[in-house]
């Protein structure tokens, strides 16, 4: 196990009495939020009026800022910067799904820098002084609301920059799984795919003697594709949402990574699905895992196929030949997003396959660094042919 510093401050408030202690908390790092939000189904869901009635009701001032899009552009960062200067707002306070919490964290890091947004944005600069964030999640998926990161597109460039920083990690969470009852079972499904992406990027690692990591994953599998499907079958089920809820905030925390270094290459190739299309995230992922797990597999690293495949779908690979073994898990992973309604290859979303070879390029660049620490070593050629074997 390699050394680490592990320090998560965020607090967790979770369940359908959280907001009990929303006004205390906004008093603590303070005064006036500017809430993030993207279209109307917080307002919808109860979410909104859950902050607001209470904000009112405490006399705490406050402005908003909605239209947040699902891959969230860096013109919210933006406009968000502008309304936080011309209101005085020192809090961010997003409701809403990763989009508004990553935008939220976008502006609390940019906010106080005097030049252009995107240079912290693009890693440039470094994150400097940072507004504190306070976050209600309404969709289960990136666990944004309890992470260190944000991820902003700029479609003008073609461009999803992920970036972080300790100091962008929300104080608190206030978390209802309740609001995500009335999710549409299309984000529900990308939200599993999208935490089950987490969890794999750091259970396929190259440190084999990281033990604990490795059961926290399993444990996560577990939980996600179990939970995932009844979410999706019986969305006001309370059980299953509470437990995708509060996994995805361990899936993405720190907890499996910590020790256990890894590259996050799944998500650079997903990212330019992103950048060039606008596919939505989680349904980019649940493409591209098949076809990642497919390229990454050799008869040296097929051990770590083997307790994905028990864990994920209760399958005892003792016996198995391990290669066999290791392609009915990556089988199995295929028939689950399938049973979920997710797309199955990338020429579902659009993408023409002659802009392949220009979207491996792109990845090569931008995750040069995140492809060397895979769990087998990337570059563009080998981005290639996973994007092929996704198509």
């Amino acid at each position: 196990m390699k050394d680490f510093w592990y320090y998560v401050p965020t607090r967790v408030n979770f369940g359908p009495s959280c907001f009990q202690y929303l006004v205390d908390t906004i008093h603590q790092w303070g005064t006036k939020p500017l809430i993030v939000y993207g279209g109307g189904s917080i307002k919808r869901n109860g979410a909104y009026d859950a902050v607001v009635s209470r904000l009112k009701e405490a006399n705490i001032p406050y402005a908003e800022m909605g239209g947040v899009a699902p891959n969230p552009r860096y013109e919210s960062v933006l406009e968000g910067n502008r309304i936080c200067r011309e209101e005085l707002c020192d809090i961010l306070l997003p409701i809403g799904g990763a989009s508004a919490i990553d935008c939220a964290k976008s502006i609390a890091a940019t906010v106080n820098y005097d030049g252009e947004p995107w240079d912290i944005i693009s890693k440039k600069v470094p994150v400097g002084k940072v507004l504190p964030v306070i976050a209600v999640p309404t969709l289960a998926a990136a666990g944004s609301e309890m992470s260190t990161s944000s991820v902003i597109s700029r479609m003008d460039i073609n461009e999803k920059a992920g970036y972080s920083s300790p100091d962008m990690r929300p104080r608190a969470s206030f978390s209802n799984p309740e609001f995500t009852f009335t999710m549409p079972k299309k984000q529900t499904a990308a939200g599993v795919a999208d935490a089950i992406s987490h969890v794999m990027e750091s259970y396929f690692s190259n440190v084999p003697e990281a033990y604990l990591q490795t059961k926290f994953g399993e444990a996560m599998f577990n939980t996600l594709f179990h939970y995932g499907k009844i979410a999706y079958d019986d969305p006001t089920n309370y059980e299953a949402r509470s437990n995708i809820m509060w996994t995805c905030c361990w899936a993405i925390n720190g907890l499996t990574v910590k020790g256990n270094p890894v590259g996050w290459s799944m998500h650079k190739l997903e990212h330019e699905l992103s950048a060039f299309y606008d596919v939505t995230h989680g349904e980019g992922l649940a493409v591209i895992m098949p076809a990642w797990l497919t390229w990454m597999l050799t008869e040296d690293n097929a051990y770590r196929y083997l307790g994905y495949l028990q864990a994920s779908f209760g399958i005892d690979p003792t016996g198995m030949d391990k290669m066999e073994a290791a392609k009915l898990a990556i089988e199995k992973t295929r028939e689950y997003f399938a049973s979920l309604n997710l797309p199955q290859h990338l020429r579902d979303f659009g993408i023409e396959e002659s802009m392949l070879p220009k979207m491996a390029h792109e990845a090569a660049i931008i995750g040069k660094d995140y492809f060397a620490k895979a769990f087998r070593p990337l570059d563009e050629q080998s981005a290639l042919e996973i994007y092929k074997l996704a198509y």
